[in-house]
C-alpha cells in the first residue's frame, strides 16, 4: 500500500468517528471507526522495510551541521 493510502484512510475513518459523534450516534458507531485507524497506524507501523520509500527525517552528522559554508563576499 503506498504511503498517502494511509493517510486518506486515517482520513476517512477519523471522519467517520467525529460524523457519527455529531449525529449523537452510539459509542459503538464512534468507536468502530477508531479501531479502524488504530490499525491503520498499526499497519504502517509494522509494515517491512522494502515496503519504506526511505527515512522520514534523516538525521545530520554532527560534521555536517557545523560545517560553514564558503560564500563570496559581498
Amino acid at each position: 500500500m503506498k504511503e498517502w493510502a494511509y493517510a486518506g484512510i486515517i482520513f476517512d475513518v477519523t471522519g467517520a468517528a467525529f460524523s457519527h459523534a455529531a449525529s449523537g450516534d452510539g459509542a459503538a458507531d464512534i468507536v468502530v471507526p477508531l479501531v479502524f485507524a488504530l490499525l491503520t497506524v498499526a499497519s504502517w507501523l509494522l509494515r517491512p522495510q522494502s515496503r519504506t520509500l526511505g527515512v522520514l527525517l534523516p538525521r545530520r552528522s554532527a560534521a555536517a551541521s557545523l560545517r560553514l559554508e564558503a560564500r563570496p563576499a559581498a
